[in-house]
């Protein structure tokens, strides 16, 4: 830890010579240069393709017939040539990610797994592409290969549709010049994407931040073979390659722990009592050392803002209700660089006793052959005219109100001013000519999704646990698992394994689901856009409608649900728990606090913060060494504890259980709660890019929470006491009282502890 060793990287409006002497005068002058040997060296290249046959843990009573897994993956010298990356990504999606990509349709048409997936990296020394298949049977691993290699070697020959490499661009450059990270601060995107180059070269740290002659050189490209011959280069004739499989093994995880405490004992074994004396002081020092506050005098060093200076007003709404041709539209007027972010609410309240069935639809459209395009053409034009077409279901409750929500099937897209012509022709191609009818394409989105899901649930438990554990509050959360969650996974797994007796319902269902939902009277535009964007709408809006009333004349008659299943939301405390081979867990532990009086939603987002980044990352991450944790309290007077990738079970209940105590005795002076609060605002104020602004200004509507109630609770936070923080642990200790559980994670973990939970299932 030297700064000869390390990257330094500013990012931000600031006159940059007057920080680069700051930093040299207050830090860098004081420490001699040294000469660090950091080089990373690149891996030799392989004479000839290695191949690998591997076993991974799975659950003790798992069905292993169809669960295993190959990839192929090739290691090429680029990283230091962005063309080459970037037309590595272009051809990744176009080769294997899109839909009926040609090495994904071949491997699902062979029968060679349920799930295709393909990843271009460039952020090592030495980039490399994969192709990888799940739930596969065992003894293909040569047919893969032949599948994979002979599909390569027939697109090289034959070329590649030269309007779908081009969608793939027009779609990855529309992503780069909108450079919208989400949440994500830009800075630290793109410190992160510098350091791709930089990283190997001290001279390169600008080349992965420029695009634009990249793109220029891969669109003269397009009329040459240059992309053929890279996969002639990088694919089949290059021996730096890999083929492995991977087997599921019930026991593998079991005998790890055995042989892990059988080496841990044999250590013991091997110690002197001075030698465990000293184990035992080493980690009571580590546990004193953890739990040991910063002197206060080192503390104080660190600049800090004051309560004054921060703005007082919170953010401003931009919702002015128009109409575009009859119909209501809400107008966010942001300046959007030439972007229209364009959303079309659909009221299906009617419909809500089929959340899973409307939610698996929204994974069918556009997906699916329409009445002019298969859906590989589809995704093609999608990208081609567009920044991307999706289909979801939306779930507002009402601020206050849990039991009184909207419910919306959404299509949204956003596009180029230029083209909205052209992505509403898309929409409508989607919306209401979508063909149900290809069986054994459907099983493929059925099978794929069902996959997708599980790799979801247990890469982000948290999410889902919190999910589940929210749903035994209210209808609207009891929905929204339901429609993401494990009651929507449940939905899956039972239309993937009984699909042949399923599958003329579920086509059924999509047809007469697109007629009940796709009308007139129940729709909502919502465009984030500047005042020109919202003409240009107004102006292509008349041939959608056209197609909309068209579609509702054809679609008159009565439309039959009787054949499907319905879900009828089950809103009761609950204590489960679903097992997997991982060797974590999520623990997840919430309720709700609307019967308790005095909760203050403003001090509450205080010691939210507090929580997660006191009490709760000392006690679960720190000390109980899991790699995250937090905890909410919601407008609609929910709360939750949940862990991420957690090694403990009970004992980090229990820390949930004591945050109230935690809080009864909270002390600490005015410098550190007013951190406290610059760290709730720093949440509320992050910087949004427009179709944020536009998407929380929409939220705001459907949940009907006026501007007086955020600015009511942010003057709540900016006056917030010690007194305040210490009232809250009351309700707190109210709230907690009555609880549900969800722990989704190793299954001994669980089993151990099966006295808490009132049901136990494998995650399957």
């Amino acid at each position: 830890y030297h700064p000869s060793n390390s990257y330094i990287y500013l990012y931000g409006d600031m006159d940059i010579e007057e920080r680069l002497a700051w930093m040299d005068e207050n830090y860098l002058k004081d420490f001699p240069e040294i000469e660090v040997d950091s080089e990373i060296n690149k891996q030799e290249k392989f004479e000839s393709m290695r191949v690998m046959s591997e076993k991974y843990a799975a659950a003790t009573d798992a069905d292993c017939s169809e669960k295993t897994y190959y990839a192929y993956a090739a290691a090429m010298d680029i990283t230091m040539d962005q063309e080459k990356c970037r037309a590595f990504e272009l051809l990744s999606y176009v080769l294997a990610e899109m839909p009926g990509a040609p090495i994904k349709q071949a491997l699902l048409d062979a029968g060679i797994g349920t799930d295709i997936d393909a990843e271009f990296c460039d952020i090592l020394r030495q980039s490399y592409f994969t192709v990888c298949t799940k739930n596969a049977k065992p003894g293909d691993r040569d047919k893969f290969y032949k599948i994979v290699r002979e599909t390569l070697e027939d697109i090289v020959k034959n070329g590649i549709d030269r309007k779908t490499l081009e969608a793939a661009l027009n779609g990855t450059e529309f992503k780069e010049r909108e450079a919208d990270s989400g949440s994500i601060p830009k800075g630290l995107v793109y410190s992160q994407r510098a350091l791709k180059t930089w990283l190997y070269d001290d001279n390169e740290p600008y080349s992965a931040l420029k695009y634009e002659k990249y793109y220029a050189f891969l669109r003269e490209m397009l009329s040459t073979d240059y992309y053929e011959k890279l996969i002639q280069e990088y694919l089949l004739d290059n021996t730096h390659s890999l083929l492995i499989e991977m087997n599921p093994d019930p026991g593998l995880a079991v005998r790890n722990e055995a042989e892990l405490q059988k080496k841990l004992a044999c250590y013991k074994e091997g110690l002197s009592d001075g030698e465990i004396e000293k184990l035992i002081a080493d980690t009571k020092a580590l546990k004193a050392y953890q739990e040991e506050q910063s002197p206060k005098e080192a503390l104080e060093k660190i600049p800090m803002l004051s309560r004054e200076d921060i703005d007082k007003k919170t953010a401003p709404y931009y919702n002015t209700e128009t109409e575009i041709c009859g119909i209501k539209t809400l107008h966010h007027n942001i300046a959007s660089n030439g972007i229209i972010y364009l959303s079309l609410f659909f009221d299906i309240h009617e419909l809500k006793e089929y959340v899973p069935q409307i939610s698996f639809l929204a994974t069918l459209l556009g997906y699916m052959d329409t009445e002019n395009y298969t859906y590989n053409q589809f995704d093609t034009e999608t990208n081609f005219y567009t920044g991307g077409i999706v289909s979801d279901l939306g779930i507002y409750t009402h601020l206050g109100e849990s039991d009184q929500y909207e419910l919306k099937f959404e299509v949204r897209t956003k596009v180029l001013e230029s083209q909205v012509q052209n992505s509403l022709r898309l929409l409508a191609e989607m919306m209401f000519k979508t063909v149900f009818k290809d069986e054994k394409h459907l099983r493929e989105v059925v099978a794929e999704s069902r996959s997708r899901l599980k790799v979801s649930i247990m890469a982000s438990g948290h999410q889902a646990a919190s999910l589940r554990v929210n749903s035994c509050l209210s209808e609207s959360a009891w929905l929204s698992d339901y429609s993401s969650g494990i009651g929507y996974y449940d939905y899956l797994v039972r239309l993937d394994e009984n699909f042949d007796e399923e599958k003329e319902k579920l086509v059924k269902g999509c047809e007469e689901f697109v007629k009940a939902i796709f009308k007139k009277d129940k729709l909502i535009i919502s465009c984030t856009c500047t005042d020109e964007g919202l003409n240009l709408l107004k102006n292509a809006m008349p041939s959608f409608l056209t197609e909309l009333n068209g579609f509702e004349q054809v679609v008159r008659e009565e439309i039959c649900l009787s054949c499907l299943e319905k879900y009828i939301p089950d809103v009761s405390q609950g204590k489960e728990a679903f097992t997997t081979p991982a060797e974590i867990q999520y623990v997840a532990l919430g309720g709700s606090f609307d019967s308790v009086c005095d909760a203050d939603l403003g001090v509450l987002k205080v010691v939210q913060h507090l929580l997660n980044y006191g009490y709760l990352w000392n006690e679960v991450r720190v000390k109980g060494g899991a790699y995250g944790v937090r905890c909410s309290f919601t407008r609609e007077k929910q709360w939750c504890f949940a862990s991420y990738r957690d090694p403990n079970l009970v004992q980090t209940l229990d820390v949930y259980k004591a945050a109230a105590d935690y809080l009864e005795g909270y002390e600490a002076d005015e410098r550190e709660v007013t951190k406290t609060i610059i760290g709730t605002i720093s949440n509320i104020d992050m910087p949004l890019t427009p179709g944020m602004k536009g998407n929380r200004s929409m939220m705001a509507y459907f949940r009907k929470t006026d501007y007086d109630v955020l600015q009511k609770e942010r003057d709540s936070i900016l006056a917030c006491s010690i007194e305040d923080i210490r009232r809250m642990a009351a309700v707190i200790k109210a709230a907690t009282e009555k609880n549900s559980i969800c722990v989704i994670g190793n299954e001994k973990h669980i089993k151990d502890d099966a006295d808490i939970f009132e049901e136990i299932r494998v995650l399957s």
